[in-house]
Parts: C-alpha cells; sequence; structure tokens
C-alpha cells in the first residue's frame, strides 16, 4: 500500500513524501506521525492521495479502510487534511484508464482545454465526439491541483477580468491557481492597502 503526502508552510518549501507499507496500520502510523511533525511546526496544510496497487483489488478494499482510519485519527489535527483518490472525481476513471466520454476532467489532448467544451473535441453541431479526439485521447493521471495559498486540493474555477485579477493578485501570485476565498480575501486586502497608500500621499 502507497501514499504520497504533502505539506507546505508560509515559510517553507513544500515537502513531499512517499509512504509504503504492508497493511493500512502501519500506513496510518506513518502518515500519523507526518502529519503530528507538520503540525507542530506551524503548517498550513497537509494532503494525502492514496496509490493503490492495481494489481491487488484487495489493496483498494484496504484503502477505503485506510481513509476512514485517518479520517478518524487525524481529525482533530491543527493542519488542515484532504484525503483525495487517484480516481477521476468525475467518471471515476482509474487512474491509468480513459475518462468516460464526455467527462468535464478530461483534458483536450491538443491544446489542454476541458475536452467537452473544447472545438477539437466535441462538434458544435452534433455534440459528438470527433474521430482525431477519439484517436488521440490520453489515459487520466493524478495531478491535484491545490490553491497556492490555503492548498485546498481541487478548488472550484471561477472567472474575474484580467485587470481585476492583477490589481488583487501579488505579481508572483498572478500565474497560480487560488481558490475563490483565497482570492476574495486578496482582494479585500488590496482595497485596504490602497486606501492606506491614498492616504499616505
Amino acid at each position: 500500500m502507497r501514499v504520497q503526502a504533502i505539506a507546505e508552510s508560509s515559510w517553507a518549501p513544500c515537502e513531499w513524501a512517499d509512504f509504503t507499507a504492508a497493511d493500512a496500520d502501519e500506513l496510518a502510523r506513518l502518515v500519523s506521525a507526518f502529519t503530528a511533525k507538520h503540525s507542530e511546526a506551524g503548517a498550513q496544510a497537509v494532503a494525502f492521495a492514496f496509490r493503490p496497487d492495481e494489481a491487488d483489488e484487495r489493496s483498494r478494499e484496504l484503502g477505503h479502510y485506510l481513509a476512514e482510519r485517518l479520517s478518524n485519527m487525524l481529525s482533530d489535527a491543527p493542519a488542515p487534511l484532504g484525503l483525495l483518490s487517484t480516481d477521476c472525481p468525475e467518471c471515476g476513471a482509474a487512474e491509468g484508464a480513459l475518462h468516460g466520454l464526455g467527462c468535464g476532467r478530461e483534458p483536450c489532448p491538443f491544446c489542454d482545454w476541458p475536452a467537452l467544451s473544447c472545438d477539437h473535441c466535441y462538434s458544435e453541431k452534433t455534440d459528438r465526439p470527433r474521430k482525431r479526439f477519439l484517436e488521440a485521447r490520453e489515459p487520466h493521471v493524478f495531478a491535484p491541483c491545490f490553491c497556492r495559498r490555503c492548498l485546498r486540493p481541487f478548488p472550484g474555477m471561477f472567472v474575474v477580468p484580467d485587470e481585476e485579477w492583477a490589481a488583487n493578485v501579488p505579481r508572483h501570485l498572478r500565474g497560480d491557481v487560488l481558490c475563490r476565498d483565497c482570492y476574495d480575501l486578496l482582494a479585500a486586502w488590496a482595497k485596504d492597502a490602497r486606501a492606506a497608500k491614498a492616504g499616505e500621499l
């Protein structure tokens, strides 16, 4: 059984860990120690991804048990904890398998835009998948997206005008992913900062 973990704080770079153990109990102990270590050090977030052995169906069953154990064991941990499945959260495709046709998480193999809304992949007139898309489809690979500030996994998408983004988000974060809550917080801080600078002039 295998779990990959990430921890991040405002003053230190990400730390990745890769845990492998013979059973869920041993794995839970390793992950618990990792969480405690980083919580005491002031980590902003700790997240885990369970990667089962595809050749062993029992390991997938153990994965569900492990997720429950970790949720119970670490529910009071100071650092936020996310337990992530490596399966596609929308269509349920296992890592290494093709997404279900029409899955909103499948990327276009030509431009990386969501395939479902991309002209490369689906016909506007019939909504049917194009032949070249069917021939070029790629397997699902678990690549979690995190909010750069709070490390919330898979934050929901939202849209703001480019000029608003540039006015509210610090330059070093403008190319990163933010969740809506963190963006709203940064926008409020930017507004306060503009008012404070105006008062100093």
